[in-house]
């Protein structure tokens, strides 16, 4: 993950510090608050597949799964780690993504970093 911000590798660190689930810091926008939750899980394997190849097989699962915009979820690897992004709208979607390639050949490791759009209701 050659462009990834500070933040982003603390988020990384400190998923992996604490370990299957974490919740991790509030996100707010014009007074909107969210709670960023963020999974992680490794097979404890060790990937003997190219980090293309999983990337490329992550992106097919997901392109499989009809509850998932196409595109919405960008996948990353790194020595079989997979990383997922992107904004989705339900928390149901965003399991779908990580249940969609945890079982892809080679992969050592999800890290789930999809945020969900905030509900804005239009009553004063």
């Amino acid at each position: 993950m050659k462009n990834q911000t500070l933040l982003q590798r603390e988020l990384i660190a400190a998923i992996k510090l604490a370990g299957p689930t974490s919740s991790v810091g509030k996100m707010s926008s014009a007074g909107i608050e969210g709670h960023l939750v963020l999974l992680y899980f490794s097979t404890g394997k060790t990937s003997t597949r190219a980090d293309g190849d999983i990337a490329l097989s992550a992106n097919n699962a997901l392109a499989w799964q009809i509850q998932i915009p196409l595109d919405a979820v960008e996948v990353e690897v790194e020595q079989g780690f997979v990383t997922l992004s992107g904004t989705l709208d339900t928390e149901t979607q965003r399991q779908c993504a990580v249940d969609a390639v945890r079982n892809v050949a080679g992969a050592t490791g999800v890290s789930n970093c999809i945020s969900l759009r905030p509900i804005v209701s239009g009553g004063t």
